[in-house]
């Protein structure tokens, strides 16, 4: 395994009594990329204001290579651009240069990264002449532009339009290839998460709920929580396990992993293609009108299972749908 580059040992942070961080530990090693996934204040930005320095934990330690790390190590790149209104695009971008005369500038890097953000044509504008998006390229290039080894993405797509969004996220891939820098790029958008990070980390109640590749979330995430977040589409609902039959509610299915007998959330995840699984029979309980789309089977209370059934058919109280669920999309927790 490779030394971590990137190290948080019992960092916490509490505002006003309210505990936001609570002993959180993180290692990431050099050059990865870490996407941060988590509900509106997880606490996700404080933890990137704590790592960039702008503030300081109540408790723990971060360090970087092994030493305690320091602000110039690191580069944020906001929510929104901060550009200063008055002067050029080339002007924001170098303007760390201006205030560190001693810290050299790369011309060769500069170029570069003008070119692959596609800023080259507007580098003389100010501000108020560029799109929203063509603002965050900027922005980006300013926290770049240094060749800090660590940077810091607070969301810093979420003001900016779905067309552009894709297009700087392939752009901010193709720059962490090249510059190897090692990256944290803080998001509540599971597809965004998911494409950006080589692994993922789920902040959940001030701690870390959850860290793996992409794979490893969707294929076993470690609660419902983390499978809500990462998977949207997944279905909860509360279960009992007797015997070998999971029963709840609407749902009787078959299913013997070993699991121990008492209350449970199942999570089922309803976008994978049809493969043989476990049966189910689904009991209808009041007159629904069920609609199959592309192997989806959607029935009252939300709940949607992968099924052989296809089209839209009515069905009465007290029939019976029967289907099957892939075993691999389906995961039960401890209540």
């Amino acid at each position: 395994m490779n030394q971590p580059g990137l190290h948080l040992a019992g960092i916490s942070k509490n505002y006003d009594g309210t505990i936001v961080l609570d002993g959180l530990d993180l290692s990431l090693p050099a050059g990865q990329m870490l996407a941060l996934l988590g509900a509106s204040g997880a606490g996700k930005s404080t933890l990137l204001r704590l790592i960039a320095g702008l503030e300081e934990p109540d408790s723990g330690v971060v360090s970087f290579g092994g030493q305690a790390i320091e602000p110039g190590q690191t580069a944020l790149v906001f929510q929104k651009p901060v550009l200063y209104p008055h002067l050029s695009i080339e002007e924001n971008i170098l303007f760390a240069f201006r205030l560190k005369k001693s810290a050299p500038l790369d011309r060769e890097h500069y170029s570069s990264l003008v070119y692959t953000l596609g800023l080259g044509d507007h580098l003389k504008k100010k501000p108020a002449q560029l799109s929203g998006g063509q603002a965050q390229r900027a922005g980006i290039a300013r926290a770049l532009v240094r060749l800090t080894p660590v940077v810091l993405f607070d969301e810093p797509l979420s003001s900016v339009d779905e067309t552009s969004s894709a297009s700087i996220r392939s752009d901010v891939q193709l720059l962490h290839t090249q510059l190897g820098f090692t990256g944290i790029y803080v998001t509540h958008d599971q597809n965004e998460a998911l494409q950006m990070g080589q692994r993922v980390a789920v902040l959940s109640g001030g701690r870390l709920a959850q860290v793996g590749t992409p794979e490893q979330l969707l294929a076993s995430p470690a609660s419902a929580e983390v499978a809500h977040l990462v998977f949207p589409l997944y279905n909860s609902f509360d279960a009992q396990l007797a015997g070998r039959a999971v029963r709840a509610g609407l749902n009787a299915f078959a299913f013997s992993p070993g699991h121990q007998m008492g209350s449970l959330t199942a999570v089922v995840r309803s976008s994978w293609q049809h493969t043989a699984g476990l049966r189910v029979e689904i009991e209808v309980v009041q007159d629904a009108l069920v609609t199959t789309e592309a192997g989806e089977l959607t029935i009252p209370e939300g709940t949607v299972l992968t099924t052989l059934l296809t089209g839209r058919r009515h069905v009465e109280t007290g029939h019976s749908l029967n289907g099957e669920i892939d075993p691999a999309g389906l995961h039960l927790f401890s209540a």
